[in-house]
């Protein structure tokens, strides 16, 4: 669930980017951005941006921190998003 609406505002797309951003997150490090029990996983998301660590490299930490940011404006589209993702060097 993205900060918006965990706040009570409409999901839109800029939620989905969010979303995949968390799941992308997950997949290269192995762990939950945001661990603990639905509802503090909730609250901290609302708080607090999830920490991307610098490991997975500069280009991955650019792109998931425009994903996961929590204005919605501020995040890329899909297709921005997307051309981005393809670009960037396979994690090690």
């Amino acid at each position: 669930m993205s900060p918006e609406q965990a706040a009570g505002r409409h999901p839109g797309a800029p939620g989905d980017i969010y979303s995949l951003g968390l799941v992308l997150l997950e997949c290269l490090t192995g762990a939950k951005a945001f661990p603990g029990t639905p509802v503090e996983s909730l609250v901290a998301r609302t708080l607090r941006d999830p920490e991307i660590p610098a490991g997975i490299g500069a280009s991955w930490v650019s792109l998931l921190t425009a994903m996961t940011a929590q204005d919605p404006a501020a995040r890329p589209s899909a297709a921005a998003a997307g051309k981005l993702a393809v670009r960037l060097p396979r994690p090690s």
